[in-house]
């Protein structure tokens, strides 16, 4: 069902106010921030929290993977801002590379 105004100045008033309400809310929304958020939004960037940074999948490829790998892995994800990671061993026939594979969750 659709609602029709009954008279053509009602309808013209109607208009203008919905343009008025508009223009309003653009012109609010477009307010210059302060100062402080711009500080605010900067140093969020310049030191972000843990959870707005980066984490990544880490592949062990059927264990092949060593405890000074791991380490040298995590000390590097540290250095370079990585703060989580998704881990599995994905075997799919991958050659045994190092001396002694590491059995993953062990």
């Amino acid at each position: 069902m659709v609602y029709r105004l009954k008279t053509p100045g009602t309808q013209k008033v109607f208009l203008y106010v919905l343009i008025g309400t508009i223009i309003s809310l653009a012109a609010i929304n477009c307010s210059r921030p302060s100062d402080t958020t711009k500080d605010q939004l900067e140093a969020g960037f310049l030191n972000p929290p843990d959870e707005a940074r980066p984490r990544v999948w880490w592949h062990w490829m059927n264990g092949n993977i060593t405890k000074e790998g791991i380490r040298a892995d995590l000390e590097w994800m540290r250095r370079v801002g990585i703060r989580g990671f998704q881990n599995f061993d994905a075997a799919l026939a991958t050659p045994q590379i190092v001396e002694k594979r590491l059995v993953y969750m062990t």
